[in-house]
Parts: C-alpha cells; sequence; structure tokens
C-alpha cells in the first residue's frame, strides 16, 4: 500500500469515536509512544532510547505525528535559544521536512516511500543542540494550577486595543497585563472550543478535553491561529510595548516567519494547529518578560556524528 494511503486511513482511524487505543507496528498504544519521546528527550537520559520511541512512530507510518514532534520539542525547548542565531535550526526543520516531502514523489507524480533520511537527520541534529526548559516548565505550571482561573481587567480598555479583532484583543490585552494564565485559557478557549481542561503537558495528550457548541470549522480555526499570531507581531512594534516597559520584543516581531508551520499539517489536524500557537506564543511572552535572559543548558555529546543512525540500528529499529 502507498505511504500516502496509510497516512490516510491512519488519519480517518484516529478521527473515529471508538474506546479502543490507536496501536503502533509493534502493539504500543500510540499516545503512549508519543508521551515516551516527549520523556525521553526532556531528561536527556539515552539518546538511543529516545530514538527508539521515534522510530517507533516513524516508522509505523505516522509520518505528521513525527514530524509534528519535532516542531514541538523545538518550541519547547530550542526556540528561545535558536532566536539570537537567526532561527537558522527552525530552518533546518522546515528544509528537512521539504526534502522529505518530496522524496515521496516521483517524478511523474505518484506515491512512492519516502527518503528516511531526512527525517532522522535533523532529529539527532535537534536532541544534541542547546536547549532551555523555561517554555515547558511554563505551560506546565499553567497546566497543573492555572487552567480553571482567569483575571477580569476592570476599568477601561487602553485606546489601542480597538484596531484588533475581539480574539485578538482579550490575548494581546492579558500580554500587556503581564497575565500568562489569561493569555494561554483565552487561547484555549476562543481558538479551539474548549472550555476546561486538566490534561497532563505532553504532545499527544488531548485526554480531559471538552467543547462547547460554538466551536467553528477546521478552516475558520486555522485562520484565526494565524491571525492572532500576526496580530501579536504587529503589537510588537507599536509604542506600548516599548512604554510599557518591556525593553526585549524581538521574539513578538519574529513571530511571523513561523506561520509555514501550519502548512505542514492537514487542517484536520486542528490539536497540532492549537498546540504550535501555544508554544509560540509561550515563547514570545517569556521572551518579553525575561528581557531576553535566557539560561543555555549544554547536550549530552552525541556518540556518533550528527545526522547519522548506523546501519545496524535502522535495521533494528525498522524491523
Amino acid at each position: 500500500m502507498k505511504c500516502q494511503e496509510n497516512q490516510e486511513n491512519q488519519e480517518n482511524q484516529e478521527n473515529q469515536e471508538t474506546n479502543q487505543p490507536i496501536l503502533t507496528r509493534l502493539l504500543y498504544p500510540k499516545l503512549d509512544v508519543i508521551t515516551s519521546i516527549y520523556e525521553t528527550y526532556r531528561t536527556k537520559e539515552s539518546y538511543d532510547e529516545c530514538v527508539f520511541w521515534m522510530c517507533e512512530l516513524y516508522y509505523s507510518m505516522f509520518y505528521d505525528d513525527a514530524f509534528y514532534m519535532l516542531y514541538f520539542l523545538y518550541f519547547s525547548y530550542h526556540s528561545l535559544i535558536d532566536m539570537e542565531n537567526n532561527h537558522k535550526l527552525y530552518f533546518d526543520i522546515v528544509e528537512h521536512h521539504k526534502k522529505w516531502q518530496r522524496s515521496t514523489k516521483t517524478s511523474s507524480n505518484k506515491t512512492k516511500t519516502p527518503t528516511h533520511k531526512h527525517f532522522f537527520a535533523i532529529f539527532k541534529k535537534l536532541y544534541f543542540s542547546s536547549y532551555n526548559h523555561d517554555v515547558s516548565d511554563c505551560i506546565q505550571e499553567h497546566q497543573k494550577d492555572g487552567c480553571n482561573r482567569m483575571t477580569l481587567f476592570r476599568g477601561k480598555k487602553p485606546a489601542f486595543l480597538e484596531k484588533y479583532d475581539e480574539c485578538s484583543r482579550q490575548i494581546i490585552h492579558s500580554i500587556y497585563k503581564n497575565k500568562h494564565v489569561n493569555i494561554f485559557n483565552y487561547v484555549l478557549r476562543q481558538f479551539t472550543g474548549h472550555t476546561k481542561t486538566k490534561s497532563k503537558q505532553g504532545p499527544g495528550n488531548k485526554e480531559g478535553d471538552s467543547h462547547n457548541d460554538d466551536t467553528n470549522n477546521e478552516g475558520d480555526t486555522l485562520e484565526k491561529f494565524k491571525c492572532i499570531l500576526s496580530n501579536i507581531s504587529t503589537f510588537s512594534n507599536t509604542d506600548e510595548i516599548e512604554n510599557h516597559g518591556y525593553k526585549d520584543a524581538s521574539y513578538f516581531s519574529d513571530i511571523t516567519q513561523y506561520m509555514n508551520i501550519f502548512e505542514h499539517f492537514t487542517k484536520t489536524q486542528t490539536h497540532m494547529h492549537y498546540t504550535m500557537t501555544l508554544l509560540i506564543i509561550a515563547n514570545a511572552y517569556i521572551c518579553m518578560t525575561t528581557q531576553g535572559k535566557i539560561d543555555t543548558i549544554k547536550p549530552p555529546k552525541p556518540t556518533s556524528p550528527v545526522g547519522k543512525l548506523t546501519k545496524e540500528k535502522e535495521t533494528m529499529y525498522k524491523s
């Protein structure tokens, strides 16, 4: 069966309402595999263990989910540091993703088995890059203590908010007031129709989500994700943010270059669009409130050249 057809079948299977977990090729629950990738990546105790779980996801032909994990890990641990390098690591991910996509097509535009090296080369480079826990810790703290709390602002709203649409206005006002709990909850409520959640931090964890009746269709939701990021970027270049004492708004200005990330995933994968938006805004918020003072953690040293998966391990993981 062609890889593209398999991917579509898997996506359709995920959208079915069933109590049966989606399983990978070795019969692991898919969500458990994703959680294992996240946890082994976060602790950095064993690259072999982390790449094993990534191989399990990838070679089960959950290709979109595997690339989504790359972006999720980048914005969770690397984006703040990569800003100082003009986002070179991010553009490396995008370039390898495009090469991988091109490798799935023949010259006559027929689907074929992708070139796996494009994926694993950038995954290993990401794993052994400098990182920072601020974004991940901030979101975990919010999901632990702040999911059901909101601060209502009394009095007259600042005049500069009138230029933005209603959805963007609430989030920008919360940025201006330095209320990250509001920011994350407004993203959750305004863009996905979720009301409350107690789910754990993780790229594939959707347990505990509930939806109201006002959820917009998927195309409109995607456009809202893009709109809010564009408006935040516009806000970063106004006098209000500088006069408010936020001296480093450079990450806000850079937000628009991340727009193409949404084109990598189908419009039906709303949870991916929501998570990416949340992570990008969290990065911008932390950069602003810390005024660019970001701690850097050095990665473990690779035991083999970055970007290479040995033939022995590749055969083992694929079998």
